[in-house]
Order: C-alpha cells, then structure tokens, then sequence
C-alpha cells in the first residue's frame, strides 16, 4: 500500500512541444495560460494539478520561435520532450495540408511509434465565419495519427486550451503508469468512460478482497457496450461513431454494439461471460466477480438485465448531487436553474420499478459551476471528476472499504427531465435576458434557442450575452441605438456589432451571431443588413412564439 501511494503522490515533470506552422497561434496558445490564468510562468512552466493528488510540473516549448519548417523536424527535436501538441488553424486549410504533409515525412505518428504521446488541436476555432477545415477532417486526422485527443481550440476566448494540456498530460502519464503498473489501462479506460458517455461491463476474479497492490491479479477481463453507429447529418450523410467503440478497438478491448431501437434493447442479450448466469432457483445469486457500470449510456436496463449482477456490484455515475436532479439532463437543468454548484455520484442501479437514479451513493462529490460555464465545459468537467470517484469507489471496494449510504427525500428536489424543442423557445414576453442566457449556456449545443421574425421565419440565436445596465444610455451618439421598451423589439447596435433585444423585464439581450432557418450563420452586422428593416433602417420586432417543431 505505500509503494503505491508513494507512486502517485510525487510531482512528475514534464516537457510539451508545439508543432505547428508559424501563424497556428502556437505562442498565444502558450501565452493564453500565463497571461490570462497563470497556469504557465515563465518559461510556460507550472504545476499543474492533473487530478486530485496528482500535480505535474508541466514546461510548453514553442518549436517556431523563430519560424522553422517541418523539415527541421526529427528524431532529435522529438526525443527530449514527453509530448507533442500537433497544432493547425481551423481558418487556414494549407496549415492542415502541411500538417497532413509533416506527418509522412518525419515521426509524427504514435500508432507506429507506442512511444509518442500526441494530441492534435486546431486552433482559432472562435473564427465561425472564416472555417476551412471542418471539425471531422480534423478528428479524421487525430486518429489516423493515432493521437490520444483532438480538441479545437480558442487562445482568445481560452476555450479548451487548459483541457488540452490537462489531457495531454493525463496520456503521458498513463502509458507511464501502463508501462509500470498494467493495470492502470481498465482504469483510464474507466476514467474516460463518463466523457465517452457509454456502457462498460467489467468481470473480475475472485476474491474482491485483496490488497490494492495487486490488482493486476484482479481484472482480467473488460468488455464494452455502446451506441451502434448512426448516421447524422442532412439526409444521414455523416456516420456517427462511438468514441468508446473506437477506443475499445483501439485497445484491443472487445467491443459490441446495442441495438438502435429501444424494444428491441430491452431483449437484448448481455454478451457473455455475463449471459452465462442462468439461476436454476430464486436463491441463486449472481457471481459477484462481475461488475455492471454505465455512464450517460442513455438506457433504462430492464429488469432482466440487471438481475444479472448483484446489487452492489451494479454502478452508476450521475452528473449531479442526488437527490437534486434526478432523470436524463441533470447537467442541462442544473445551469437552466442557475446553480452555482453541482458535483457527482457514484450510485447504485436500481431496476425502473424501484426508481430512476434513486439508489444508494457510494461516492459524492460537489463541484463549481463557474459564471461562463456552458453544457460543454461543465460536462468535460465533471466527466473527469467522475472517473476519479468512479476508481476511487473501484479501490475502495478492492479493499473492502465502500460504504453505501441511501439518498435524502427527493420530496423538494428539483427534477431533470428530457430536453425537448419548447425549452428552446424564447418568449420575449417571459423570459429576462439573464433566463435566456442561462438556456443558451445549457442546450445550446443540443438544441439552438431561436425565435421568429415578424413574417414567422425561424432565427437561431447562437452567441447571447446580457448588455449591462450601466452600458445602456438614451444617448445613441454614446452607446449606439437601444431597443424600445416592447419585448421582442430589436435594433442594431453598430458600436458594440450586434443586434440588442427587449425582455420581458426590461433587460436587454445581446446576439453577435444569428442563422436564419436554412441559411448559413453569419454575425449581427451580416443578418442584420440582410433584413427588411435593417435595409429601411428602422426597428424589428420578434414574433410571439409558435408551436414548437419538433
């Protein structure tokens, strides 16, 4: 037990390189963290906390200072660092055909070297308007390279920044950790799990009580379910693959497919070994060397199912702190409320007639919910504190340490039901600029919150923030032109390039981006001159809601 908590415990360093063309914004990349949030000091160095009593000293090293090409590349650049961040602008499709070009000339690809650790991040992707590269030529490109990760990401806005380093490291580590305890893949694996939002059915053998130093003795087996393919996109054009699927493949972890419709999942047979368990009598019980665990599988087990496994080796991870927030959008509702925190559980399944997401916690945690957090950044949040609590319960049913506790009354506890096309909806006439912010920070990436125009045509909103009291004036000269006071009128405001809204509370709501229904998206000053009463120079006002499409 010391040796392995001596492991993880000490500060480990680390050396990233950037690579990329010189105008990928390599160095804002770098600097966005000193500057703004300090996570680098100089020298892009700092310790940065990986997860919950694991800091690593972390060093980025901007390759292009000044510009080189890839031809200077090789094995002995590549060598001295312990990762590699691969970086192309998503506004610029030659920096993507270098890159693509780079990576049959010099060693750039993990799949033939197990030693690299790579991500591929494309930057600038605040830039909606000026994209030449598209998000699946970039992650085509992640996997042919075999990169651990591919994120887009933004040095202006900071989006994803952070996270890209976080994960990069978390790699390295864990081929560190693959290399000298083997175990540790089922537990990245099952770190991820929550982010893939999947289906993993672990078998381990007897006996469960072991000590923690062993547990390379203690899974043999892992075995993933997941979402079938689907196909998306206008007229199924795009194929849909699950992350966990190509992970699981790429692991060489058995993978295999549920079916698409849910009556026909509901008969579904569980592979084996799990199947293999046919009690002859009621006293049979299930072996309880095997582990049942879903995260955001987005199925009800039946019965059957779950009759499989024994009670408390049948495990949940939940975005929320339960009771609050039980049902399928925990993490939606909870920014729609306005919450200032919210955290994870690691449950106990129950069968649907005992109650949804009602069973014992075995873990809990809270977390923050920061001001400018969105559906996206919070998930990403807590898919990686929920795979900590999801080993952390692991270990500490190895050890036999896990105590399970039942929940509080859920009499008062808000509820997380589906999110359908009326939550995005705006009435003008209800909702304040605030509530409307809230619902685009939420469903947004699911569902765009939109509106109509006075002849009733749909128009997305997809950037919204609330205009400030003290920067609304009635002298235009000073701050532009400001919508009356009926709800749902709207202006252009040339000074700050958008378009302000009335609400129902007399707030003002601002949009920088709008997409009329089939029609590409273009900023406030584009739609809006596109407009009959931006044309004739005078106000526009947004139609009362109509039934909802669905």
């Amino acid at each position: 037990m010391r040796q392995f908590s001596s492991y993880f415990s000490r500060t480990e360093r680390y050396k990233i390189l950037l690579l990329g063309d010189y105008d990928v914004g390599k160095t804002a990349f770098a600097y966005r963290e000193y500057v703004q949030r300090g996570l680098f000091h100089d020298e892009h160095k700092k310790d940065l906390t990986i997860a919950p009593g694991e800091v690593c000293n972390v060093k980025l090293i901007d390759s292009w200072v000044p510009q080189t090409s890839y031809d200077d590349i090789d094995d002995e650049l590549l060598v001295p660092c312990d990762g590699y961040i691969l970086m192309y602008a998503v506004n610029s499709m030659s920096t993507f055909q270098d890159l693509c070009r780079a990576a049959r000339q010099i060693p750039l690809n993990s799949k033939k070297n197990s030693k690299l650790n790579l991500i591929l991040v494309g930057t600038k992707s605040d830039d909606k308007f000026e994209r030449e590269v598209s998000y699946q030529d970039g992650f085509g490109l992640s996997k042919q390279l075999g990169c651990s990760a591919f994120f887009e990401v933004s040095a202006k806005t900071s989006d994803y920044v952070d996270e890209a380093v976080v994960e990069l490291v978390r790699s390295i580590k864990s081929k560190k950790r693959a290399r000298r305890y083997p175990w540790t893949r089922l537990f990245r694996l099952l770190a991820t799990s929550k982010s893939l939002g999947n289906n993993l059915q672990v078998k381990v053998s007897k006996p469960m009580r072991v000590m923690l130093i062993s547990i390379l003795d203690v899974w043999r087996e892992i075995i993933i379910a997941t979402q079938p393919d689907t196909k998306i996109g206008r007229r199924g054009s795009q194929l849909s693959i699950s992350p966990l699927k190509i992970l699981g493949e790429s692991l060489d972890i058995p993978v295999y497919t549920i079916p698409h419709r849910k009556p026909e999942f509901k008969t579904w047979k569980l592979p084996p070994p799990f199947s293999d368990f046919t009690p002859s009598d009621a006293s049979d019980s299930p072996p309880r060397e095997n582990i049942l665990i879903t995260a955001s599988f987005g199925r009800i087990l039946s019965k059957v199912h779950l009759d499989m496994f024994a009670k408390d080796r049948r495990l949940n991870v939940h975005p929320s702190l339960l009771p609050d927030y039980r049902g399928p959008a925990p993490i939606q509702h909870a920014l729609l409320d306005g919450r200032e925190k919210t955290g994870v559980c690691i449950i106990e399944m129950l069968k649907k007639s005992e109650g949804i997401d009602a069973g014992r916690i075995w873990e809990k945690e809270e977390a923050v919910i920061h001001p400018d957090d969105t559906f996206i950044t919070l998930r990403d949040r807590l898919a990686i504190q929920g795979g900590d609590l999801l080993v952390k319960s692991l270990r500490n049913m190895l050890d036999d340490s896990a105590v399970c506790l039942p929940q509080a009354s859920a009499e008062n506890a808000p509820a997380a039901p589906f999110i359908t096309a009326a939550h995005a909806v705006l009435d003008f006439q209800k909702l304040r600029a605030s509530d409307i912010t809230l619902r685009h920070r939420a469903i947004s990436h699911q569902k765009p919150i939109f509106t109509y125009t006075p002849n009733g045509a749909e128009v997305q909103f997809h950037e919204v923030s609330e205009l400030l009291p003290h920067l609304v004036s009635d002298d235009p000269s000073t701050t532009g032109k400001i919508p009356d006071q009926q709800p749902g009128s709207a202006v252009y405001n040339n000074p700050n390039k958008c378009v302000l809204v009335r609400c129902g509370d007399g707030s003002i709501l601002r949009v920088t981006s709008l997409q009329s229904e089939g029609k590409k998206m273009l900023n406030a000053q584009q739609w809006w001159n596109g407009t009959k009463e931006g044309k004739e120079g005078r106000p526009l006002v947004f139609g009362s809601p109509l039934q909802p499409k669905l």
